[in-house]
């Protein structure tokens, strides 16, 4: 069960402004509710980065290309 926190939060007139056309044009119930889906949006922009970072160190590291000799074994070719 995910607990809400009430939190009060100073945002520019046009930022207001647009959070409540957003809200409007998504059929969201709330400025809450366009709040929140801009905040795991940059969740899912954090993290995409975060998977994008961890895998170009894997690479760098040579780990993958053992696993590329690897893959395969014990996989038919049909």
């Amino acid at each position: 069960m995910t607990t809400s926190v009430k939190l009060g939060v100073s945002l520019p007139k046009t930022d207001v402004e647009f959070l409540d056309d957003y809200a409007a044009r998504s059929g969201l119930s709330s400025r809450s509710a366009a709040l929140h889906e801009a905040v795991r949006s940059l969740r899912d922009a954090y993290l995409e980065a975060a998977y994008l970072e961890a895998d170009e160190e894997w690479y760098a590291s040579g780990e993958a290309g053992a696993w590329d000799a690897v893959v395969a074994d014990g996989l038919d070719a049909d």
